[in-house]
């Protein structure tokens, strides 16, 4: 476009505006309305024959997303093992930490135990 019709639209006032739209919206009628008269067949008979041209089309054309869901799946498979191992481990550590904090906590008793042991066999003598 050049600058002097870019000029011309900017400078359009409503009425031009509202003549565009009424134009726009008259052809689209026209179209819809110039279809259904001049359609070979009724609409449901034709609504099937797109579905089945559709569904023919899609049929004919290589499906990459069974190709993808059947690579996925083996991938999804292999993501679950890992998956569960790792949770297994982690579930073994966090295990082996319980255990080792409540050896730690019956130390610590014992420990404190054997301190008032000694300060009460202190203070009896």
């Amino acid at each position: 476009m050049t600058y002097e019709r870019i000029n011309q639209i900017e400078s359009s006032g409503p009425d031009e505006v509202l003549s565009l739209i009424c134009g726009i919206l008259g052809g689209a009628i026209s179209g819809i309305l110039l279809g259904i008269l001049f359609a070979p067949r009724p609409g449901k008979e034709t609504q099937e024959c797109m579905q089945g041209q559709l569904q023919n089309l899609v049929n004919r054309l290589p499906d990459p997303a069974t190709e993808d869901a059947r690579s996925g799946a083996g991938n999804a498979r292999s993501l679950f093992l890992k998956t569960r191992a790792n949770i297994e481990t982690q579930v073994e550590r966090v295990s082996r930490s319980l255990q080792s904090s409540k050896l730690a906590k019956a130390k610590i008793r014992e420990a404190q135990s054997n301190e008032i042991y000694s300060e009460n066999s202190f203070l009896d003598n």
